[in-house]
């Protein structure tokens, strides 16, 4: 045996025996443990998990399961976006493990799986209950770069595996919220009027049966600055979203600008709306005009619909987004126009009716 030979021979063997070590250090193979159900605790189980933890490093989220409503717990029992909670749910009973990392502690922070304790990390720790039982207690780290996966690992367990899933979650307790405040389309608003805080009144109503809103105390010497410029602002409750919670009572509302919107059915919405420390909140109360339906009211509604609307809109303040927020906030400046030879800018000073 040449000595070329030998040097090979003895390089081949160096690497082969480096890629058994870093086999060892990864826990196995890549197929050994491929296709086996991650959290079997979880499968059937949506009716009987009764508690959802997330923390993070900064923020932490409790969902909570009430007489069969999901609430978030730091957001004043608000309720849950149940659609998402689901989907994650959902995801847990269908995890797979896709392969067996590393189980050495070193490893773990540049996985983000050092723990929730460690400053700047982006560990999420996950707890799921059922009564008394723990079904799940484990932490999610980083996504794969070059798989499509989650890394993660059970609390106290050293070993880190990769999931066949990635986890679209949140520790932010704003991020569970049920984002649908209000849905009103603009074909059941039939007038709305708008007062700002300097005391200006705007009233549009529906002209005739078209969708076209009109502004009904136009101003002499003024002009709307685009025919369908009151549309926005009578739409403005349709879709509406939130992004943040808070009690509606722990907030000054006296000096509001508000939005009326009088709608089919004997039905009326107010929207309080305010800036607060740099924020954008509403409020949002109902009230319903019975019509007996003798009457013949061709604008007959359904007022049982909107009195669920008051147990779910008075207790709460809503911050919304800021394009949201200014259909809530529009002044004459941003509706009408000065007709061509005008000097005076007329006034729309005066309460609403």
């Amino acid at each position: 045996m040449t000595k070329q030979t030998l040097s090979i021979l003895l390089a081949a063997t160096v690497i082969v025996a480096g890629l058994v070590l870093l086999l060892a250090n990864s826990g196995g193979t890549i197929g050994e443990f491929a296709g086996q159900s991650t959290f079997p605790e979880v499968a059937g189980k949506l009716d009987t998990i009764d508690r959802i933890e997330i923390s993070g490093v900064s923020e932490a989220v409790t969902l909570i399961k009430r007489e069969g409503n999901w609430q978030v717990e730091e957001r004043f029992a608000y309720p849950v976006e149940f659609g998402k909670l689901v989907r994650f749910i959902d995801q847990l009973e269908v995890a797979e493990i896709a392969q067996r990392k590393t189980n050495r502690r070193a490893n773990h922070e540049a996985l983000d799986l050092a723990g929730v304790e460690l400053a700047g990390s982006a560990t999420r720790r996950v707890q799921l209950h059922a009564g008394q039982s723990q079904l799940v207690d484990m932490l999610l780290g980083k996504s794969a770069s070059k798989q499509s996966g989650q890394y993660f690992r059970f609390i106290g367990d050293d070993q880190v595996w990769l999931l066949n899933q990635k986890f679209d979650i949140g520790e932010s307790p704003g991020a569970w919220l049920r984002q649908q405040i209000i849905d009103i389309d603009q074909g059941q608003v039939l007038e709305v009027i708008q007062t700002s805080t300097a005391g200006e009144v705007i009233k549009m109503a529906r002209h005739d049966s078209s969708s076209k809103f009109e502004v009904s105390n136009l101003p002499d010497g003024m002009e709307l600055k685009y025919p369908s410029v009151a549309n926005s602002i009578a739409g403005g409750l349709a879709g509406l979203e939130l992004v943040d919670v808070g009690r509606a009572t722990s907030r000054q509302w006296s000096d509001a600008a508000t939005t009326l919107y009088r709608c089919r059915g004997g039905v009326s919405f107010r929207v309080l709306s305010k800036e607060i420390d740099g924020r954008h909140w509403i409020r949002i109360e109902s009230e319903v005009e019975t019509v007996p339906k003798e009457a013949g009211n061709v604008e007959q509604g359904d007022n049982a619909a909107a009195l669920d609307y008051a147990s779910l809109l008075h207790p709460w303040a809503f911050e919304v987004t800021n394009l949201s927020f200014a259909e809530f906030q529009k002044s004459a400046d941003d509706l009408f126009k000065t007709l061509e030879n005008v000097q005076a800018k007329p006034s729309l000073s005066g309460k609403a009716m």
